[in-house]
């Protein structure tokens, strides 16, 4: 069955790839995206969930086009709060190691 999926729109695009109902629920597909020249399977398979697939090329491309849309908003939301940022001088205490982890020795540094 030939499906449209979306998954990788905003960063490859909407493949177009043949894929089969993977077992389970019989609503995620399965597929393959990588084939060498003699039609034989060279990649692992691959995985699209509800929603993340499309059995019409307009309702995939509408779904890119909603992804995108809320990829801006996210981003300019992003900016404008960068852009309102007041970046600090921050004083960073000395810590001892005595066994605490990197981890736990950054938070002490960064929450003085």
């Amino acid at each position: 069955m030939e499906i449209y999926v979306t998954k990788w729109a905003l960063t490859r695009g909407v493949f177009r790839v043949d894929a089969e109902p993977a077992p389970g629920d019989g609503q995620t597909m399965c597929f393959r995206l990588v084939y060498d020249e003699m039609g034989n399977v060279f990649s692992l398979p691959m995985y699209a969930h509800p929603g993340e697939w499309f059995t019409d090329e307009q309702a995939a491309l509408a779904k890119a086009e909603e992804m995108r849309q809320r990829e801006i908003r996210r981003l300019e939301e992003e900016i404008r709060l960068l852009r309102e940022m007041q970046i600090e001088v921050v004083h960073a205490k000395a810590a001892r190691f005595d066994g605490h982890s990197r981890a736990q020795v950054r938070d002490e540094l960064l929450n003085a």
